[in-house]
């Protein structure tokens, strides 16, 4: 989700770092010293670097790949501060800054408390440029980020061999002008032992950017806890009591306010893909018939997922089968996602009506699977996605349904498939009323790579809403079909207009058959003029505000179009 920021965080942000290494953190580095040292790839050349990082670039961009090895790119302090002429890089390739052992171990505890919320952030500016550098932002770059952090983190492998295995999160690049600032949520595992191993910058430029009078500043990078953070309420399963039931529904609070709270993986297998923790939501007590339980994220609420655990409907009594309908609701709670698949199926569904939802992670991935639904509620404004990370799965019978006034973004991957390979190649339909918009950014996508024949389409019903798709690549767009409505021969089932009586503006909504301009005009009882507006109309439904006259009493509202005139009586009160 895109952020900003006031400038006079600036300062605060130059001591955030060290603040942290003193407070509860993992590693923080405040990029003020060098050490000089031969360059590894050139022993004729000596170099300075920060302390215990390496600067490099790679043959293939990954930051694990093979070093180019024609380049020593070195550091100096310039106010204070480390900073790297570009000039000195391929601008055509990435640039890594990675700290090696010694720094990740020494600037901080390097290690993580189980079942813990950490953040990681990273502060940086570009130099000597007067307008923005052109950084890239995206996740269509060596390992799906352009630019961003990832940060290695030592677990237990599946035979409980200390720190042999690694995972791998990540802090995807946010940049104001020529000031980066990126920030992530770092949720730990259960494991006692989880060691810091990786810390690594990365920065990808566009093609062709001219970089020989700008220098990069690195200002600070932390990974760090907070009170409450290190210690979140642990969400195991939910349980909605009779005092939750609301209207043949559970209502039920995430917890108490102001609180921070992990879904915590407890299963007893080995956290992986095929290897899911399951949070339950059941009525208690337990009843035969399926109930529908909504669990809501509320403002100033926070909610994480510890990798590989889902939130499902528990099974109804005496099933082995049948499930509870479960809805995690978000009403203004923030909800980070790094590192994560979370899967709703069954009727289940994610709902949105405010707050955030910050993706991290290139892979990070809602799914929604057979019968289920992202649904964004009434006026509603989701930001799906983060530069082009993170992803959007729709499988066959599922979909994204816009309540009234709302507005879905996606800035990440959306995927098309069948997802179960029992069923026939299938479209994916959303319908898009009137007051509603569905967008894709130019860093969005949509694929269906994975699907039958790669035959799948995203079918919009187009029934008043906007759909803005002009920024996708030509590949994406034509996997978006347009359904129109069809207008009816006769003309006043093709007009709506509410509310009636109506006190200052009515609503008309308006079915064309194709674009045509329609004339509405207010008439008194006699047929005397009162008031006329011209609109264009575009093929499907269509929907304006018309102002109502000021005097109250009876009035008829002549709509004309392509198809003929109709006339309707409405009643305008104070």
């Amino acid at each position: 989700m895109k952020k900003t920021f006031p400038s006079f965080l600036f300062l605060l942000l130059l001591f955030s770092s060290t603040i942290r290494v003193a407070a509860q953190s993992v590693f923080g580095y405040s990029f003020n010293t060098v050490s000089p040292q031969v360059c590894p790839w050139d022993s004729t050349k000596t170099i300075k670097w920060p302390t215990g990082w390496t600067i490099y670039q790679t043959l293939n961009d990954n930051w694990g790949g093979p070093v180019d090895s024609t380049r020593c790119i070195g550091s100096a302090i310039v106010n204070g501060k480390v900073t790297i002429a570009l000039s000195q890089i391929d601008p055509a390739r990435a640039l890594f800054i990675r700290a090696g052992a010694e720094a990740v171990q020494s600037f901080g505890t390097g290690t993580f408390k189980p079942n813990a919320l950490y953040h990681s952030n990273v502060f940086s500016q570009f130099l000597g440029s007067s307008t923005p550098v052109p950084l890239r932002v995206g996740a269509d770059c060596p390992e799906d980020i352009c630019s961003g952090m990832f940060i290695g983190i030592g677990i237990p492998d599946e035979n409980g061999n200390t720190n042999a295995a690694l995972r791998v999160q990540t802090n995807i690049a946010e940049m104001e002008g020529n000031v980066q600032f990126w920030e992530a949520c770092v949720p730990s595992e259960r494991f006692d032992t989880q060691t810091l191993r990786e810390v690594v910058l990365k920065y990808t430029f566009e093609p062709g950017a001219n970089l020989s009078l700008v220098s990069l500043r690195l200002n600070g990078v932390s990974i760090f806890t907070e009170p409450f953070f290190d210690e979140p309420g642990l969400v195991t399963a939910v349980k909605a009591t009779p005092d939750f039931l609301v209207n043949n529904q559970y209502q039920v609070p995430l917890g108490a306010s102001f609180s921070v709270y992990l879904m915590q993986y407890t299963a007893p297998t080995y956290p992986g893909p095929q290897q899911l923790s399951y949070v339950e939501a059941a009525p208690e007590p337990n009843t035969t018939t399926p109930q529908l339980i909504v669990l809501n994220v509320s403002e100033f609420q926070s909610l994480f997922f510890q990798p590989f655990v889902q939130f499902r409907g528990g099974l109804t009594e005496g099933s082995e089968t049948t499930r509870h309908v479960a809805f995690l609701n978000n009403q203004g709670g923030e909800m980070c996602l790094n590192f994560i698949d979370l899967i709703f199926s069954g009727g289940d569904e994610f709902r949105y009506s405010s707050g955030v939802l910050d993706i991290q992670n290139p892979y990070a991935c809602m799914q929604f699977r057979r019968g289920s639904a992202l649904r964004v509620m009434e006026n509603g404004k989701l930001h799906y996605g983060r530069n082009g990370a993170g992803m959007l799965l729709l499988c066959a019978t599922s979909t994204i349904a816009l309540e009234r006034n709302a507005t879905m973004t996606i800035d990440g991957l959306l995927m098309l498939n069948e997802c179960e390979p029992d069923l026939p190649p299938q479209h994916i339909y959303i319908d898009l009323p009137a007051g509603t918009s569905l967008r894709f950014t130019e860093n969005a996508r949509i694929s269906n790579q994975f699907s039958q024949n790669q035959a799948m389409r995203l079918r919009v019903r187009m029934q008043g809403g906007t759909l803005d798709d002009a920024a996708l690549d030509p590949g994406s767009r034509a996997l978006i079909e347009r359904i129109y409505p069809e207008p009816s021969p006769n003309m006043a089932e093709n007009v709506v207009l509410f509310p009636n009586p109506v006190q200052q503006d009515a609503t008309l909504q308006y079915l064309a058959g194709m674009r045509e301009t329609v004339w509405v005009k207010w008439l008194h009882l006699n047929g005397q003029l009162c008031a006329e507006q011209q609109f264009i109309a575009e093929k499907g439904m269509n929907e304006w505000k018309i102002p109502a006259p000021a005097a109250p009493g009876a009035y008829l509202v002549q709509v004309s179009g392509q198809a003929g005139t109709i006339v309707k009586k409405a009643v305008v009160v104070e």
